[in-house]
């Protein structure tokens, strides 16, 4: 929803969105309703780390914001772009990972860095009104 509002790109989100539901569909018919659906997470994780991206180009190209720190935009989508980022890594890296002493601890830490920086733009949204 977040990249439906502020990318200028609307039927492209909406394009996407839709293929990844159909991924999720069929894998659950393929896989049922009781096991991981890894491929709809890896294509769901990498398309929201490539519309993050596309904002920060879409940003920059613009050249609307002076002071980038200062949108709080900005510091929505880098959060979003870290969570995503760890996320994935947790999930490609899951049977590596999950075997080791703290399984959840990458995608915890990028979990509060999504968390305090959405906070830090929220902050700065309250900021500039």
């Amino acid at each position: 929803m977040f990249y439906f509002l502020t990318l200028p790109f609307k039927k492209a989100v909406i394009f996407l969105g839709s293929i990844l539901f159909i991924i999720l569909c069929i894998q659950l018919v393929d896989e049922g309703v009781h096991t991981r659906p890894n491929e709809y997470l890896i294509a769901n994780k990498m398309s929201q780390i490539s519309f993050s991206l596309f904002f920060f180009y879409v940003l920059f190209e613009r050249g609307t914001e002076v002071f980038i720190d200062k949108s709080p935009l900005f510091w929505i989508n880098t959060g979003i772009l870290f969570y995503f980022a760890g996320s994935l890594f947790t999930t490609v890296m899951a049977s590596e990972i999950l075997s080791g002493p703290m399984p959840w601890l990458f995608h915890n830490i990028a979990n509060t860095m999504k968390n305090t920086l959405i906070a830090i733009g929220l902050w700065k949204a309250r900021q500039t009104t």
